[in-house]
């Protein structure tokens, strides 16, 4: 069966402040920068397009479409509505993460997806893992209740979000074109993500130590570097869950 077409919405305008105001995207973790990393899994997982949000960097012709969000710093939750303004309509999913997040892979992305697009509620049971990859696992929902009454009578999920270990959503999810577009308010400016997407109804996917990390501090970079292993990285980012 054919996978529809799917966007892929990178975050990389954030300022790395507590990295001594370095542009994040262009530091080098397993012998290639977070964003060359970011769009290799997004075009290793087939994307139809890749869109960027963020300041233009060089050296990517016409693999990235670049997008500001309005006005520039207004915060994740501007820049995932100005990344999904920019995809071609017609495109029913997007997948968004932070370029400062080396463990998404295009394995993962793929599972993000298909978790996105699954039945509900969820056949799989609580904790289950999924099928080949001991890293991740779905489970419902944290709390069906919060979900709007919309929502409650859909046959599909509203997209899915990666969690790390602890069970903490990250910046990482697959999410419906069109359920985005309902729920998006009239001025996002400065919106928390976790507060624009509360309506939807997400399937939460666990990963494994080190695999849903971000890189806010310099500690954060030489952990990122030690789990990737710098010698390995030979186009798919080696797996984080050693």
């Amino acid at each position: 069966m054919t996978t529809p077409p799917w966007a892929g919405v990178i975050l990389a305008g954030g300022r790395g402040l507590r990295l001594g105001g370095r542009d994040k995207a262009l530091l080098e973790v397993g012998g290639a920068t977070l964003l060359e990393r970011a769009v290799g899994a997004a075009e290793r997982a087939g994307a139809s397009e890749i869109v960027v949000v963020g300041p233009a960097r060089p050296g990517y012709g016409h693999r990235v479409r670049w997008v500001r969000e309005e006005p520039a710093g207004g915060g994740p939750g501007a820049a995932l509505l100005a990344g999904r303004d920019a995809v071609t309509a017609g495109v029913q999913h997007i997948a968004v993460w932070a370029v400062d997040m080396p463990g998404i892979t295009g394995e993962l992305l793929a599972r993000l997806l298909a978790a996105s697009r699954s039945e509900a509620p969820s056949a799989q049971p609580p904790g289950a893992p999924s099928r080949g990859d001991s890293a991740i696992r779905d489970r419902p929902t944290r709390d069906s209740a919060t979900r709007d009454s919309a929502t409650k009578d859909r046959a599909t999920r509203d997209g899915a979000v990666l969690c790390d270990v602890d069970g903490r959503r990250q910046l990482a999810y697959a999410l419906q074109a069109a359920r985005l577009d309902e729920i998006r308010p009239a001025h996002p400016d400065g919106i928390a993500i976790h507060r624009l997407l509360a309506p939807l109804d997400l399937v939460e996917i666990s990963a494994a130590s080190g695999v849903a990390d971000d890189i806010d501090t310099e500690t954060d970079l030489r952990l990122a570097r030690e789990r990737t292993g710098e010698k390995r990285w030979r186009g798919e980012p080696a797996r984080l869950d050693r």
